[in-house]
């Protein structure tokens, strides 16, 4: 199928020098026909990729409320999780980073926040075009998750960070890099909007950060963050679950690159294999149940490694949900 809009181009072009860059009327993208040229990420402002992930300590993780789908059983009621196959499951996880390249880093839970070891959903950290770190702290949908960024603002003011508060006003929330997904080493972001985020705050978010995000609106109650709905492998290529995404989106994600690798639906609901991550191009990890994603990332060339994250999933987490990239 042919992914062009009515001009022949694919989406936005942005060039390093400001001078060249085509004159846009938003600094956010819902649908391709606001994209003026054909979308080459490679065209877009290169940033370094992060080499170090904040994590949580597991030893409070488990279910006192149901936030999402993924923590129920088939009969309506709320699982349990079985907090020792998660402190193991976890620590696989981050012996899987550090073999990957990336160190970690990690941060003590807290008794009363179970959900703090979703790293991921805390806040938007990156560089600055001058070269200053600075994070923007989230504003979390549930009240019972918002004490948790306190503990990240004073992580971040510690290691010399600019803190922003979210940008957001009565009723709206924002949930950091669940939301928030840089396209690889491109300074280009997609983001996701419709039940962590708000709309509305993407539009701040891209005046704030000066980069462009490129907006999906998320309907389905089981795909809550972009981060389970989508990994970036590359900048050219993507996993992506087909039924999370408006058709409308679904077109723009085509429209964005060059090739969008199909989850299987089964492994993309219940395995949660779009919440992966792929530490540098070329590398990716995996939950371990989905074999099928596993396999076709493995012919596409890609150095697979899986991961189990069942305990997680029950609260509708996985591999990049439990981590924070510093840059």
């Amino acid at each position: 199928m042919s992914y062009q809009d009515s001009t022949g181009g694919q989406g936005p072009s942005w060039t390093t020098d400001a001078r060249m860059r085509p004159m846009l009327t938003s600094k956010v993208y819902e649908n391709r026909k606001q994209f003026s040229r054909r979308f080459d990420p490679r065209a877009y402002p290169k940033r370094e990729l992060e080499t170090l992930a904040l994590m949580v300590d597991p030893e409070h993780f488990r279910l006192d409320e149901v936030l999402n789908p993924h923590s129920l059983d088939a009969e309506g009621r709320m699982l349990e999780v079985d907090t020792a196959l998660a402190i193991e499951q976890w620590s696989r996880l981050v012996d899987t980073m550090r073999s990957s390249g990336i160190d970690v880093e990690i941060l003590p839970g807290r008794s009363n926040l179970p959900d703090m070891v979703f790293a991921a959903n805390e806040g938007f950290p990156y560089v600055s075009d001058s070269g200053e770190r600075r994070v923007v702290l989230s504003k979390m949908t549930a009240p019972s998750r918002r004490p948790e960024v306190a503990h990240f603002e004073s992580w971040f003011r510690s290691k010399g960070f600019a803190v922003d508060t979210a940008p957001c006003g009565a009723g709206e929330s924002f949930e950091g890099c669940g939301d928030l997904l840089w396209l690889s080493d491109r300074k280009v972001i997609l983001g996701g909007w419709g039940f962590r985020t708000s709309r509305v705050v993407l539009d701040r978010l891209a005046a704030r950060i000066d980069v462009p995000i490129i907006a999906f609106h998320l309907t389905d109650p089981a795909f809550y963050h972009l981060d389970t709905a989508v990994t970036v492998l590359d900048d050219s290529r993507c996993l992506a679950h087909r039924p999370a995404f408006t058709e409308e989106g679904w077109d723009l994600l085509h429209a964005v690159f060059e090739e969008v690798v199909t989850a299987p639906a089964d492994e993309a609901r219940h395995a949660l294999v779009c919440n992966a991550f792929a530490p540098r191009p070329g590398v990716v990890i995996v939950e371990e149940e989905a074999r099928i994603t596993c396999g076709l990332l493995e012919e596409k060339g890609y150095e697979v490694h899986p991961v189990p994250t069942s305990e997680f999933r029950k609260s509708g987490g996985s591999i990049f949900c439990l981590k924070l990239m510093i840059p």
